[in-house]
């Protein structure tokens, strides 16, 4: 993503926060079973709340597994099978701002009641139970593996469907039907669906420490910004974030942009992310050693350096406990596509309906991975 258009996504978007403060392709499938819960090493996590969730089952809703079918047909036309499900597009963006704007207003009530870092509110997703249309959305399902009387509930946790370029369906210029024409941009991020854990939950499952990693964050006021805003909004305040960025920062200028609420948890990297995986600042290492059973632990990954990224997600891809702690992640690969800008795909052989297997490969995996634009 362009840096100059986050930046401006991000001073446009979050006024409201002060600075005081290569499989061959197959036919999608409707879903996969992961790993059996029961061979995880031992029950960590569980003696607090006596849950401790596990993903189970990926499960793609009737859109995008219709989406994923077209393309392994090799018809890679996004905006025409966007414009021919209009009406469900359409219900997908309407219903999630309903969400978020329910997100928000819990959360701005809640706010004035709390001290840093005990913050107890995220989206009230137990009474909007009605929203969530199996046609429309994805279903990642959990089961709790801690034994007991709660052993084996299983919990549905509802994401956005991979569809069209994967990211806002409305956001490519073609693909943006006659009354919502004007409306469009490659940098919205409201198709996401944040912390899709209903509260209770939520809390049950991470009630340990809030962590954020943003790989690839140029200044605070770009991604940092919008993803703290929105996950406050959510209920989830980071008491610790770490940030990689490779282009080099006037240290001044840099952390007088930081808010002061943030400048003793942020632990910022200016320089390029380390080629060996296991060197003491690299932030998988980093969150292999400090990952702990209950933490709620984000990674948001865009570093503008394909061969790097896909070395990161391979690595997640490859070990199962790096990515069991990893709970929610956004990445934003790049493709050719005629739909798409020509500098945007420079120096990438991906095209989208690798990237579209990858995606839901990761989510079968049990990662809950959200397009980042």
């Amino acid at each position: 993503m362009s840096r100059h258009l986050l930046t401006a996504m991000g001073l446009a978007y979050l006024v409201c926060l002060t600075r005081c403060s290569a499989e061959p392709m197959q036919s999608h499938k409707a879903h996969r079973s992961l790993a059996s819960p029961s061979s995880t090493r031992g029950h960590s996590g569980c003696s607090k709340t006596g849950y401790h969730f596990r993903p189970i089952k990926y499960t793609a809703s009737t859109l995008e597994r219709e989406w994923g079918q077209q393309l392994a047909r090799g018809n890679d036309d996004a905006c025409h099978f966007i414009l021919n499900n209009v009406q469900k597009v359409k219900e997908w963006t309407v219903k999630l701002e309903r969400y978020q704007n329910m997100a928000i207003e819990t959360k701005s009530n809640a706010l004035e009641s709390v001290t840093p870092f005990t913050v107890d509110v995220s989206p009230r997703l137990e009474t909007m139970s009605g929203l969530w249309s199996q046609d429309i959305f994805s279903t990642m399902t959990y089961e709790n593996i801690c034994p007991g009387e709660l052993a084996g509930i299983k919990r549905n946790v509802h994401l956005e469907p991979l569809l069209g370029h994967l990211r806002h369906p409305f956001s490519v210029q073609n693909c943006i039907p006659p009354a919502e024409q004007g409306t469009g941009s490659l940098i919205d991020l409201s198709y996401i669906l944040f912390v899709p854990w209903a509260a209770t939950d939520f809390h049950l499952n991470y009630h340990g420490r809030k962590l954020l990693f943003d790989l690839g964050s140029s200044t605070f006021v770009t991604s940092l910004q919008y993803l703290t805003t929105r996950y406050r909004q959510a209920g989830v305040d980071f008491e610790s974030i770490w940030a990689w960025e490779a282009t080099i920062q006037d240290p001044v200028e840099y952390w007088d942009l930081v808010p002061d609420t943030y400048k003793q948890r942020l632990h910022f990297y200016n320089t390029p992310i380390k080629e060996n995986f296991t060197h003491a600042a690299h932030p998988l290492n980093i969150i292999r050693n400090i990952c702990q059973p209950g933490d709620f632990i984000a990674v948001k990954l865009d570093i503008d350096n394909g061969p790097m990224e896909m070395a990161i997600m391979d690595a997640i891809s490859g070990d199962t406990d790096l990515r069991r702690c990893i709970s929610e992640m956004f990445f934003e690969q790049h493709y050719s596509h005629p739909d798409m800008p020509i500098n945007w795909a420079a120096g990438t052989s991906a095209s989208l309906g690798s990237v579209f297997q990858s995606f839901s490969k990761m989510r079968s995996a049990g990662l809950l991975l959200h397009y980042w634009p």
